[in-house]
Order: structure tokens, then C-alpha cells, then sequence
């Protein structure tokens, strides 16, 4: 996370649409450097850096969202090139060439996609931001020791292929947190027994946030960024809503639990507003009350507005 300093920082929510060939750091150094005022700075959810697309970025106090972005679930966009394989499982590794198969029929190749949706168990790519005793598997592959990352859940909701030229195949997925699109299709590749890999990857939303609304390389200076800046509000919209009068809403920002006055889903992260509409809390319901785990003070409960640029 980029540095912070004290005073009326910037705060809110970015939605960048973060071009190829740039680290999702760069592209944060970047904005950061443009917005002129220094701020806490975040993204919910690093892209390959030859992937494009939506990268949201949180400011000021609104970086203690970012997990409730990092847990929507995400749109991608992939083109997969079958017939070789790669050690970073895109088009950035070494590329392998595999023996020719005989095509497989576009019938063959839907039907099998079935096998990777809903909840399945997928091995993340050793080239990847996974944690191994407290080091990146990316930087411990690069280093030339030999990984094998366990498999771990993750969820597929679709897959719809739009576009079959072999030894090319486009998919749109759809998928919720954790999921590796570049692991998808070397999983498939190894099912075909053809090997295959990422050539190209699009992030087209993550959850409310689309491509179509977010912020192009071109537009990445001072008044396009500070106009486009969405309050912090925006970082809960997914989660259900709960409203307490102003004075109970102080007293859970407290840490005091405070008691519902209906029955809410269990163990359910809600967006807790006062009557004055600031956003107060994010907090669960169990054993009756409604519990904080992120508060926000009254003085701290409403989004700064960036000043107008000199």
C-alpha cells in the first residue's frame, strides 16, 4: 500500500482499466503520482500484467474496504492457445510446443467445460501471488526452485465459449474470488492432454464494477481521476444494507454490539448506515446482535470530495 500522511486526503473508490504490459503497482504509481496529494492507495485484486481490464483502487480510509471488493465475484474475458504450454501459463513464459492432436470437436470441447464449473479444486499457478512460509510463489519460481502449490476450492459459476478456431478458444468466465483464469486453461489443456495457455485476458467487472465505466489509460491525470473518484460507500454497494438511528450507530462504532430489531442472515457481512445516510460500519449478525468488524466515527463517516485541481 502507497504511503499516507495526515490532512484532508483524497478517499474513495477508482475504477482503472488497467492496460497490458503494466504491473497492477505501476499502474497504482502511476494514478498516485498524477493525483498530486498524497494518500493511502490500494487495489482490490491484482491483474497479470498482461492482462487489461478492471483494476479498482481504494483511497484514504477507504482502503479498510478493500476486502469487501476483493470478495466480489469477477467477469474475465480469455483467449486460450492450445497445442503448447507455458511455465508462467501465459503467453509471458517459456512456451513449450506439444505434439499435434487431431482437433477436437467444438461439441467435445463445451461439454468439457462442464467439468469446470461450479466448486472445483484448482492448483494456482507457480508463477502467482500465493503465499508459501510467508514468501511469493511467484519469486520463489523465479529463483529456480521447484513448486508444486496445493490445490485449494474455488468457484466457477460459467463458462460460455463464444469463440472456437483451433487451436484457439474464447471464453467468458464467470467466477468468484481466488480464481485463476490462467490455471483454467492449463487445467484444460492437460484434460485435452495438448497442453494450453493464456494469450490474452480481459477483466471485464469485478462485481458492480465494469470495464465499461471505469477510467482508460489516456484519462489517468489530475481532474479526469479526482472527477471519476466514487465515494466510499461504493466499495459496500454489493453487501445488504442495515440502518440504525445515529446515536446506536455511535455506540456499535464504540465495539458495542448492538441489538437487532429483526432477525438478519447469520454471520453475513452487512453495510451498516446511519439515519443521516454515512456509512457507519461493516458488520455481521449473530446470537441477536449486530456485531462490528470495521468502524468509521462519525468525523470519519463521510467521503472527503477532492478539492478542485489548481
Amino acid at each position: 500500500m502507497l504511503s499516507t500522511m495526515s490532512g484532508n486526503s483524497l478517499d474513495g473508490v477508482l475504477v482503472l482499466d488497467k492496460p497490458g504490459d503494466m504491473t497492477s503497482r505501476l499502474a497504482l504509481n502511476i494514478v498516485y503520482a498524477r493525483l498530486r496529494q498524497r494518500t493511502a492507495m490500494g487495489h482490490a485484486g491484482t491483474l497479470d500484467p498482461m492482462a487489461t481490464g478492471v483494476l479498482v483502487a481504494c483511497l484514504g480510509r477507504t482502503t479498510r474496504l478493500i476486502e469487501c471488493i476483493q470478495d466480489l465475484p469477477k467477469i474475465y474475458e480469455a483467449e486460450i492457445t492450445f497445442g503448447a504450454s507455458s511455465t508462467t501459463d501465459d503467453a509471458e513464459g517459456d512456451i513449450t510446443p506439444t505434439p499435434p492432436i487431431d482437433p477436437p470437436a467444438e461439441s467435445v470441447f463445451r461439454a468439457l467445460l462442464g467439468q469446470f464449473t461450479g466448486t472445483i479444486m484448482q492448483r494456482p499457478p507457480n508463477f502467482s501471488a500465493v503465499k508459501i512460509g510467508g514468501r511469493r510463489a511467484h519469486n520463489m519460481a523465479r529463483s529456480g526452485m521447484e513448486l508444486k502449490l496445493a490445490p485449494r476450492a474455488v468457484r466457477i459459476d460459467s463458462i460460455e465459449l463464444t469463440s472456437w478456431q483451433w487451436p484457439v478458444a474464447r471464453l467468458v468466465v464467470h467466477c468468484g474470488k481466488g480464481t485463476y483464469i490462467r490455471s483454467l486453461a492449463r487445467d484444460l489443456g492437460e484434460v485435452m492432454g495438448t497442453g494450453g495457455y493464456i494469450s490474452q485476458l480481459r477483466r471485464l467487472a469485478v462485481g458492480p464494477f465494469t470495464v465499461d465505466k471505469a477510467i482508460a489509460r489516456d484519462d489517468w491525470e489530475q481532474d479526469k481521476l479526482r472527477a471519476a473518484l466514487l465515494g466510499r460507500e461504493a466499495a459496500v454497494a454489493a453487501l445488504p444494507r442495515i440502518v440504525l438511528p445515529v446515536a446506536d450507530a455511535d455506540t456499535l462504532c464504540q465495539g458495542r454490539p448492538q441489538p437487532s430489531a429483526e432477525p438478519l442472515p447469520e454471520r453475513v457481512d452487512h453495510a451498516i448506515f446511519d439515519t443521516t445516510g454515512r456509512l457507519r460500519a461493516v458488520g455481521h449478525f449473530s446470537d441477536g446482535y449486530i456485531r462490528p468488524t470495521k468502524v468509521f466515527h462519525a468525523h470519519d463517516s463521510v467521503s472527503p470530495r477532492p478539492e478542485p485541481a489548481e
